[in-house]
């Protein structure tokens, strides 16, 4: 019996731990969220193929776009038809080689 009860406590005291790191992990997602939203300048994330993951306000009202309506839609929606393929080349090239520009 004490055995159960030093694995009890000892999942009790991990399953606190895993606890006060999720609240810690959505503290710091709400402040990275606040700032993304907060900033004038538009911000657009992207995956590697292309598809908008986040965008915040500044960026949709720039496009014309609601909350949300961005998300999972092809970055070249926004791009102007005569840019298209350049901009296809410059996506390709920039996941290929990613640098800070």
């Amino acid at each position: 019996m004490d055995l159960v009860k030093t694995e009890n406590a000892i999942l009790l005291a991990q399953l606190e731990a895993k606890a006060e790191s999720l609240q810690a992990s959505c503290v710091a997602l709400a402040l990275y969220e606040n700032v993304l939203e907060s900033t004038p300048d538009g911000i657009i994330v992207v995956d590697h193929e292309g598809k908008i993951e986040f965008s915040n306000l500044a960026a949709e009202e720039m496009f014309g776009y609601h909350k949300n309506e961005l998300t999972n839609k092809d970055v070249s929606t926004l791009v102007p038809d005569s840019f298209q393929i350049e901009h296809s080349i410059h996506r390709k090239n920039f996941m290929a080689n990613s640098s800070r520009r």
